[in-house]
């Protein structure tokens, strides 16, 4: 107890002052006269004044026409457009002292312009899968709990022959559900897309689901009550269009590939699968523009 005992004092030194860390959000489409709804995030490390003052600007870089934002001081706005064509804009943050960017591509197109569509299927029992919680997988199941059984699963559903053109314009994307049974608890859902040229079919492989790389791009959902055998505007997604148009505007991405969307949160609904009704399995329904 009396041995000799080392004692230090020491500093680092002042931590350093980080940029602000900037995600101007996915890249979009939009037909004349409709707005682009602008979903930025920005987080600052609270430096160089805690608690950190961080002021936000969107700004056009480049584009045929004039963009008019919203508020073009907030990281979630809109922007309305004067002409049709290609549009690059840019999200800016300043902490007071450093500043970071980034940018976000938006192509417009002209009023009456249509949109062709395709609505696909789930058409086999592998192609729509339950990983539980313990991360094995349910291939089998005769519906898909969104996403809370005995667990918060992650949910996985295959579609097959997009014939989507690569780096085709997608204007508008949702899944359509059937509900299998009735719940209205509160669920927060997160929908994704597996970033991938063509995706593969689910296997009994622990993870099948969880292992695979997915999309930057995301959309919430916050389900309102379900009630069993409805399959209306209720038991849709939000647009996914910004998942759907990461995975084809990859550079491999072909028409006739497979896609796959992915679901995590908290909560419960529970909709038809491919075993339990194939006629009510999961729809997706995709509008783009290939011009």
């Amino acid at each position: 107890s009396g041995a000799p005992l080392l004692h230090v004092e020491y500093n680092t030194g002042p931590v350093a002052n980080r940029a602000p860390n900037v995600d101007a959000g996915a890249d979009q489409t939009v037909i004349l006269p409709n707005i682009a709804n602008l979903d930025g995030t920005v987080t600052d490390d609270g430096l160089p004044d805690s608690p950190g003052v961080v002021t936000t600007t969107w700004s056009k870089l480049s584009g045929p026409g004039a963009v008019t934002f919203g508020n073009l001081n907030a990281v979630g706005t809109t922007a309305t457009f004067s002409a049709a064509g290609d549009y690059v804009l840019q999200l800016t943050a300043n902490d007071g002292e450093l500043t970071g960017n980034d940018l976000l591509s938006i192509k417009v197109f002209p009023v009456g312009t249509q949109a062709d569509t395709i609505e696909i299927r789930i058409e086999t029992d592998n192609d729509d899968a339950e990983e539980r919680s313990s991360s094995s997988m349910y291939l089998t199941s005769t519906d898909l709990e969104l996403v809370y059984d005995s667990g918060n699963q992650t949910v996985g559903m295959r579609f097959n022959g997009v014939n989507i053109p690569q780096g085709a314009a997608i204007t508008n994307a949702y899944i359509q559900f059937q509900a299998e049974e009735s719940h209205s608890g509160t669920t927060s859902l997160t929908i994704q897309g597996q970033d991938i040229d063509n995706a593969p079919t689910f296997s009994s492989s622990s993870r099948n689901i969880s292992s695979r790389a997915r999309t930057t791009a995301f959309v919430p959902w916050n389900p309102v009550p379900w009630t069993t055998g409805e399959a209306g505007p209720d038991q849709q997604t939000p647009d996914i269009a910004s998942i759907i148009q990461q995975i084809v505007s990859r550079q491999y991405w072909s028409s006739g590939n497979s896609l796959v969307i992915i679901i995590t949160g908290t909560g419960e609904r529970s909709a038809e699968s491919y075993d339990g009704r194939p006629s009510g399995a999961p729809l997706l329904h995709v509008e783009y523009n290939s011009q």
